[in-house]
C-alpha cells in the first residue's frame, strides 16, 4: 500500500513538473522578441477610390466636357515597415507606403478640336499599427489589425510650376491576416485602407 501511494505521488509530481515546464516555455515564447522587416503590395487601396471619385467629380462638374482617359503607374500601394511583439496577444508596427498614378484627361467641346492633358498624383503615408493575435503558433500567425497615421498627396502637372501638396489622414483596417514561416515568412491580408483591399508580402526576422 505504501509503495502504491509513493508511486502515485511520484507520478503526480512528475506530471505537475512537466506542466510547469510547459507553462514556463509558453511564457518565454510569448515574451520572445519577434521583430521583422516586411514589404508588401496591395490592390484596390483607398488611393484608387480617391482617384476614381475625383474622376467622377471632374466629369460631373463639367457636364462631360472633361472626360477621363488612361491611368498608368504602380497601381496599388507599396508598403514597407517593421513589426515586433508587444505582448502575447498584441503586436506593434510602423510602416510607410507609396502609390503613384498618372492620368490623362480630354476636353471635348463642339466646334473645338479635342485637347488632352495629364497630371500625376503621388501618395505617401506613414502609419503606426496594432495587431490583435488570434493564433500564434510555430510558423503561423493569424491576426486582425488597425493602423492610423498621416499621408501626403503630391500633385504634379505638365510643367514644374503646376504642382501642389496636401496632407490627409491615413488608415488601414485588416479583417484577417495570415502569416506563414519563421525566419523568412509570407503573408496575406484582407481589409481596406491605404495598404489595400488585398495585400500580399514577405517578412524577414531580425
Amino acid at each position: 500500500m505504501k509503495r502504491t501511494t509513493l508511486g502515485i505521488l511520484i507520478v503526480v509530481l512528475g506530471v505537475i513538473s512537466c506542466l510547469d515546464i510547459h507553462a514556463r516555455r509558453s511564457d518565454e515564447d510569448d515574451n520572445t522578441p519577434d521583430t521583422r522587416i516586411f514589404a508588401a503590395y496591395g490592390v484596390l487601396g483607398a488611393q484608387v477610390v480617391i482617384e476614381g471619385l475625383s474622376d467622377l467629380l471632374a466629369i460631373g462638374l463639367t457636364g462631360g466636357i472633361v472626360e477621363s482617359g488612361d491611368w498608368s503607374g504602380v497601381g496599388g500601394p507599396i508598403t514597407v515597415g517593421v513589426q515586433g511583439r508587444w505582448t502575447g496577444l498584441l503586436d506593434w508596427g510602423i510602416e510607410a507606403g507609396y502609390a503613384s498614378f498618372t492620368k490623362t484627361y480630354t476636353y471635348r467641346r463642339t466646334a473645338v478640336p479635342d485637347s488632352a492633358f495629364s497630371y500625376t498624383n503621388t501618395y505617401y503615408h506613414v502609419m503606426g499599427r496594432l495587431d490583435a493575435i488570434w493564433i500564434r503558433g510555430e510558423g503561423v500567425k493569424a491576426y486582425s489589425s488597425v493602423a492610423l497615421g498621416a499621408g501626403l498627396l503630391h500633385q504634379s502637372g505638365r510643367t514644374s510650376d503646376d504642382s501642389q501638396s496636401d496632407i490627409f489622414p491615413a488608415f488601414q483596417g485588416t479583417l484577417l491576416g495570415i502569416r506563414f514561416g519563421d525566419a523568412i515568412s509570407v503573408f496575406g491580408e484582407l481589409g481596406f485602407g491605404f495598404r489595400g483591399l488585398l495585400v500580399v508580402g514577405a517578412a524577414v526576422k531580425l
